[in-house]
């Protein structure tokens, strides 16, 4: 996974404690038209993360109020994570895969069990039609998978006698083909 960090003008340092993940899709466009949308102050919109295949553009600190969920006291309390999927143009395999790696991610950082009442659709949020064909239930499994990877490599390093801290753990993935995203 790739992350590049953007810096969206459009959010607010007004969080309230995260117990939510919201999962929106384009809809219509690309990661790179959501970009222009996301970085423009005139449209008042973002979401702190945008994925396309292996790609995650992070748009808003997760400490920060993304303006994604057209609620702002959802705003408040939750991760936005954009989908590149469209209504022509279905979620890839590999967006499956790295949305599953950064939802697990995200709920270890914050405690937000992994089930569909914490991992939502922006339409139980809203009235709207995102996030479309997205399969939040597939996310919310790949994530779980993730979450039981990284204990079990957690344990090795436990076992081996050795301090799981941040970097061990950072090369350990490295070693295994992952990234930690922090």
């Amino acid at each position: 996974m790739n992350i590049v960090f953007r810096n969206s003008p459009n959010r607010d340092k007004n969080k309230k404690p995260i117990d939510r993940i919201i999962i929106h899709w384009f809809g219509t466009g690309t990661l790179e038209s959501a970009d222009k949308r996301f970085m423009n102050p005139k449209n008042f919109v973002s979401a702190h993360y945008g994925i396309s295949g292996g790609t995650i553009y992070q748009w808003v600190k997760e400490e920060e109020v993304a303006y994604h969920a057209g609620v702002y006291s959802m705003n408040q309390r939750s991760i936005g994570i954009e989908h590149d999927a469209t209504t022509t143009h279905p979620l890839t395999s590999e967006s499956y895969d790295t949305s599953g790696k950064l939802v697990a991610l995200v709920a270890e950082r914050w405690n937000i069990p992994l089930d569909r009442t914490h991992i939502i659709k922006h339409s139980e949020v809203k009235p709207t039609q995102c996030c479309g064909t997205i399969d939040i239930d597939k996310i919310i499994s790949l994530a779980q998978k993730e979450l039981v990877k990284r204990k079990e490599i957690i344990q090795e390093i436990t076992d081996l006698g050795l301090k799981p801290d941040k970097l061990l753990t950072e090369n350990t993935y490295k070693v295994l083909g992952y990234k930690l995203l922090t």
